[in-house]
């Protein structure tokens, strides 16, 4: 009956289940293994709030609090969006960012979307958590706003969709990643201002190509759509 309760929680929204590991003793335990984390200045209920610091004080405060309770094991979603969060220190957070990573990207996870504060300092985004069978569960990979490096052992057999916004990429790096993630489905890029021409190799599951860029001289976003 335990795990059926157990079960039951990690079905619930984030907010929802840490609002029940306060009022119940059977489900504190049950909070350290949930699967889906979602936190957003919506899911952490601090879209009331203002003030520059404040918020991402705020924000980092909670979310270090969960995840220091959190085992890290059965992690099958994580997203962080900071694109609605007032950000007064571009840095800031980057270690605590670092060390949520460190918790929850490993085998087992498929679903990873880091939505971080454009045109401020960009995070680099530590590749290495990819390599060998971390990165071999992962189906799904949204990234924006960062510097992605994918290195030699990155390993994303599995991934299905990838979608890259404002990355600094380089197109050495992209051709490379592309190169070894044969089961791609949909590939999304748009605002990768390094990326000048973008070879595609031979993706046979490939079903969804879109590609945004901005053209200098009148500054309109175009954009390129293939189903």
């Amino acid at each position: 009956m335990q795990d059926i309760w157990w079960h039951i929680h990690c079905l619930l929204r984030l907010i929802d289940a840490a609002r029940v590991a306060c009022v119940s003793r059977d489900f504190v335990q049950s909070w350290r293994f949930c699967p889906n984390l979602t936190f957003t200045r919506w899911t952490l209920n601090l879209h009331r709030m203002h003030g520059k610091d404040c918020q991402l004080r705020h924000f980092i405060t909670i979310i270090d609090n969960i995840m220091k309770k959190h085992s890290g094991i059965g992690v099958k979603t994580f997203t962080l969006d900071l694109s609605a969060v007032t950000i007064k220190s571009d840095t800031c957070y980057f270690d605590h960012l670092n060390s949520w990573l460190q918790i929850v990207v490993k085998q087992g996870i498929e679903e990873l979307n880091l939505i971080l504060k454009p045109n401020h300092a960009v995070y680099d985004f530590p590749c290495t958590l990819l390599s060998g069978e971390t990165g071999a569960t992962l189906r799904s990979l949204l990234l924006s706003s960062c510097i992605f490096r994918p290195t030699i052992g990155i390993c994303l057999r599995s991934l299905t969709s990838l979608h890259l916004t404002a990355v600094c990429i380089e197109e050495e790096d992209l051709r490379h990643l592309l190169s070894n993630v044969p089961a791609l489905e949909s590939f999304q890029i748009s605002g990768c201002y390094r990326i000048v021409s973008i070879r595609i190799p031979c993706l046979q599951k490939l079903r969804y190509l879109c590609v945004l860029y901005k053209q200098t001289s009148t500054d309109r976003e175009q954009s390129s759509e293939f189903i």
